[in-house]
């Protein structure tokens, strides 16, 4: 058992034959030599994360009615795998690739990561936060200045981290018509919540695609990296969400597809 685990999910056989599946699999491991946890209510191809010493937690389907929402209950309920590392992240598997070691840089007990912009910078985000405040009428708040933060990483102690999920899943499954990401960003812009919020304008941790697609960040590109402008000397970032988002598509797949 490692210090750190990464904690991801990966079910169905058109979702496993991604690319980006074979691309996550192989940046991480490129970079990083600890406990990969796969969990899956409908696993295919598991030779393919063998080849990358994963870990395989199968989850009961009976309990997984949508993945993007019931994949943080799946989650918790075997949290007894990966409550005793020091620090776990939990990501998005088919559209994220690594640079450098995940845990090369510590945030404490919770991060998550904004992608560069506000909600009234982007239509999707804005009626999907509009759609889940819908059932909450009370509670219901401004969120046009919001920070976008991003559902698909999230940092810390695995106490920490069970908690936003729990409380991510809870407030997902009372509204049916918003995703996960409008959950979080009410969790983390109307309540009390304590966590670090990574942002990639001032560190290089995670870029997203959308975030560079839309200039809320700049970026360089170099030798089949993706670089923080944000120091003197540029540096890669430690991963890029929604790589298959941004113009540098097609030379990363050729970089780890070669690799």
């Amino acid at each position: 058992m490692s210090k750190n685990a990464i904690i991801t999910w990966a079910s169905g056989k058109n979702f496993i034959n991604n690319i980006g599946v074979d691309i996550f699999l192989k940046s991480l491991r490129h970079n990083f030599e600890g406990d990969i946890l796969v969990f899956s209510h409908d696993m295919h191809q598991k030779e393919k994360f063998e080849k990358y010493n994963c870990n395989i937690i199968n989850v009961n389907p009976e309990n997984i009615e949508t993945v993007v929402r019931d994949r943080f209950y799946g989650y918790l309920e075997h949290m007894d795998i990966w409550e005793k590392y020091e620090k776990v992240l939990v990501v998005d598997i088919k559209d994220v690739l690594f640079q450098i070691n995940p845990f090369s840089l510590d945030f404490g007990d919770l991060a998550l990561c904004a992608e560069g912009g506000n909600h009234w910078q982007s239509t999707f985000n804005c009626l999907d936060q509009t759609k889940f405040q819908m059932n909450i009428s009370r509670f219901s708040r401004q969120f046009m200045n919001w920070p976008i933060i991003n559902a698909g990483v999230i940092y810390g102690d695995p106490k920490s981290v069970a908690s936003i999920l729990n409380t991510i899943w809870l407030c997902a499954i009372s509204s049916t018509n918003s995703s996960d990401q409008a959950a979080l960003n009410y969790i983390a812009n109307a309540t009390p919540l304590k966590f670090t919020c990574v942002l990639p304008q001032k560190l290089p941790y995670c870029a997203t695609g959308e975030g560079i697609s839309k200039n809320w960040i700049d970026v360089d590109f170099f030798q089949g990296q993706v670089l923080f402008k944000g120091y003197s000397n540029p540096l890669p970032y430690t991963m890029i969400h929604q790589w298959e988002r941004t113009v540098f598509k097609n030379e990363l797949i050729e970089k780890w597809i070669k690799m």
